[in-house]
Formats: C-alpha cells, sequence, structure tokens
C-alpha cells in the first residue's frame, strides 16, 4: 500500500525499517503512529490551503470556531515546499502569519461567560505563551498587549533562527 492509499480519517500504524546505502537493516520499529490518539486535538495549529489569490502571495483567513487558514497562492510554483525548504520564504512569511493570527486572537475576544472559549483561540494563546509567559489580561491595554505579541514573535524567530538562516541563504546565493 503507498501511503497516498491511506485512510485519512484513522491513525495508521507503521512498521519502520532503517536500512544503509547496502540494503542492511540498522533498526526496526513497530507500532509506529503518525501522531499519538492523545495528540489529535494539537496535530496543526493552522490549515494551509492553496487556492488562486490573484496578485496576493497568501493570506491568513480565520472564523470565530474554526481552524485558522493560511491560504497560499495556487499560481505560485511549488509555493508551499519552498516555504517549508527555502530559509527565505520561511523567514518572511511564518513570523508574519503567526503575528497575524496572534494579532486577531488578541483583538477579538467574544466569547462570553456561556460559551466555552474558542479553542483554537485557546490554543494560539497557549502557543503565544510558550514564547512569552506573561500574557496580558483581557482589559491590559492595546499597547501591553501589543508589546506582548512583539516578545511573542521574537523569541519564536529566535527559536528557529529566522533572520541566521535568512544571512545563510543570501550569503550562499551570492557564491
Amino acid at each position: 500500500m503507498t501511503l497516498d492509499k491511506l485512510d485519512p480519517t484513522g491513525n495508521p500504524i507503521f512498521e519502520v525499517l532503517i536500512v544503509d546505502q547496502h540494503g542492511s537493516i540498522l533498526a526496526i520499529g513497530n507500532g509506529m503512529k503518525a501522531y499519538d490518539d492523545d495528540d489529535k486535538e494539537r496535530r496543526s495549529a493552522i490549515a494551509v490551503l492553496s487556492r488562486p489569490l490573484d496578485q496576493l502571495s497568501w493570506k491568513v483567513d480565520i472564523e470565530k470556531n474554526q481552524q485558522p487558514e493560511l491560504i497560499i497562492n495556487s499560481r505560485i510554483p511549488d509555493f508551499m515546499e519552498k516555504i517549508k525548504s527555502n530559509p527565505l520564504y520561511r523567514g518572511l512569511i511564518i513570523p508574519a502569519v503567526m503575528k497575524q493570527v496572534l494579532t486577531y486572537y488578541m483583538l477579538n475576544n467574544d466569547s462570553d461567560d456561556t460559551d466555552d472559549e474558542d479553542k483554537y483561540r485557546k490554543q494560539w494563546l497557549e502557543l503565544a505563551e510558550d514564547y512569552n509567559d506573561q500574557r496580558p489580561d483581557e482589559e491590559d491595554s492595546m499597547y501591553t498587549k501589543m508589546n506582548w505579541l512583539d516578545g511573542v514573535i521574537e523569541n519564536f524567530s529566535t527559536k528557529y533562527k529566522f533572520s541566521d538562516q535568512l544571512i545563510d541563504q543570501i550569503k550562499v546565493s551570492k557564491l
């Protein structure tokens, strides 16, 4: 069975063989899962879709109680692969997407006491706290909230060394 024939509604279990260049088995793993059953809610913070966007390269679409979507322009060849593999695309797009989504959730808390908090809003704000744990209160000033958010994006970018990767990519492309 090829991987494109897997049932997308389940959590397949794999047997993994690690072989060297001569075909000798170095390791075997049985019962490997793509994700743990406990991680189903955390599979992805954002859905990535490809659609025609005219002259936009990408945009973020967010609706209440829906998973945020990064929509990439389907007219751009191999755009998703470039975001994954090219530091230039990754460094310029991922922090901006993160800031846009978090800004939306910081400014749009329209849940009331009778509703459950939007699970995607909660997921994103918890993710942000991994990079700046002093999250402002809802009644804090916009200035305080935006400063906190800037710290989140700065710490996130530092962890993944986006600027260093961009600099290295530019140096390589000049050779």
